[in-house]
């Protein structure tokens, strides 16, 4: 299973999701599952719109990232509000 995540930052800072559990608040960034068939670009945008509400536009998605740490980051720069 593929899981992404999206890191949105704007003029106050970054997006993030608050949660309780047990009593506990933190904070999580929006993100969830590639699906079959869907680009790590195109998860992006739909868990942007799935969890935040915004409808993204992808104006580029350059090669991905792979961290010392084994995991892969795929950038993408959006315009919001399209």
């Amino acid at each position: 299973m593929i899981r992404g995540g999206v890191v949105l930052l704007g003029e106050h800072g970054i997006a993030a999701i608050e949660r309780i559990r047990d009593g506990r608040t933190y904070h999580v960034l929006p993100g969830g599952q590639v699906e079959d068939g869907e680009s790590p670009a195109e998860a992006a945008r739909r868990e942007a719109h799935e969890e935040l509400g915004l409808l993204v536009k992808i104006r580029a998605a350059p090669d991905p990232w792979w961290l010392l740490d084994g995991w892969m980051a795929t950038p993408v720069v959006i315009d919001e509000g399209v």
